[in-house]
């Protein structure tokens, strides 16, 4: 597939680079794999969002013990949406990365 591609959507694959009007391939081989798929379609043809899903380590603080009492932390594992990109019959309509919330 690589090969076919545009120099120029070859120079934004290779830096990782997504444009409106990519087609799936090229996004696939510049984000890889999304996380999820949503498919939808109207009168004008299918729609499809591929979210792609961060990480990251939440930490919780809590006190602990009755007689000597001390600060203890926790950290749990927290996932958000770390980009969408919207397809319209398989080429890029619109793309938004999020940054990772503040907790």
């Amino acid at each position: 597939m690589y090969a076919a591609f545009s120099p120029e959507v070859k120079r934004l694959v290779a830096v990782s680079r997504i444009e409106a009007g990519m087609d799936t391939n090229a996004v696939y081989i510049a984000w890889g794999q999304p996380d999820e798929i949503l498919e939808s379609g109207n009168e004008h043809g299918e729609y499809s969002t591929w979210v792609y899903r961060g990480g990251f380590l939440e930490e919780t603080r809590y006190w602990v013990g009755r007689n000597y009492p001390h600060l203890e932390h926790d950290y749990e594992p927290r996932s958000y949406v770390r980009a969408e990109i919207v397809f319209f019959n398989d080429r890029v309509q619109s793309w938004r990365t999020l940054p990772q919330p503040a907790y």
